[in-house]
């Protein structure tokens, strides 16, 4: 995916929330986001559009978020948002509500009947100990309640 980070500079970013977030008293939270539906995309017309479903993909969840922010792809169907500024549970909540909104509108070159949906687990951090590949593994956690359950929705990952 060109111009989104990989995850070597993911957690590099991250490292660099953790401790501004700790000097600062600032909650942070990563949006581990993968999509529903991708597959048969894949599958029934090819990789090649696949492929352009992903830049599609990276495009808008970059458009949502603030520029401050860090959209990442972590490989395959996977991606990562860090967020800044946020004041906690209500406000990443939100963000989760705009980036699925973001996700479900119609895509170039996919008919409609054919939706693409996403399975959002988020990790708000502010806690003591923590590391990026803990704000990773717990957002991805979540994102697998989320798969399980219902798909096309967000969880938060349990505090502490």
């Amino acid at each position: 995916m060109i111009g989104l980070p990989n995850r070597e500079l993911l957690y590099d970013r991250l490292r660099q929330a953790i401790r501004l977030g700790a000097r600062n008293n600032e909650c942070r939270a990563g949006f581990f986001i993968d999509l529903d539906g991708f597959k048969a995309i894949n599958e029934r017309f090819s990789h090649k559009t696949g492929d352009r479903v992903l830049i599609e993909v990276g495009e808008r969840l970059s458009e949502t978020v603030r520029k401050s922010d860090t959209v990442a792809r972590l490989g395959g169907d996977e991606f990562f948002v860090l967020a800044f500024g946020l004041e906690g549970k209500a406000d990443a909540c939100h963000l989760a509500e705009k980036l699925l909104k973001a996700l479900r509108g119609p895509l170039a070159g996919v008919p409609s009947e054919l939706l693409l949906r996403a399975s959002v687990g988020i990790c708000l951090f502010l806690f003591p100990g923590v590391m990026p590949a803990n704000v990773v593994h717990r957002a991805d956690m979540a994102m697998y309640e989320v798969k399980e359950n219902l798909k096309d929705g967000y969880c938060l990952a349990p505090e502490g």
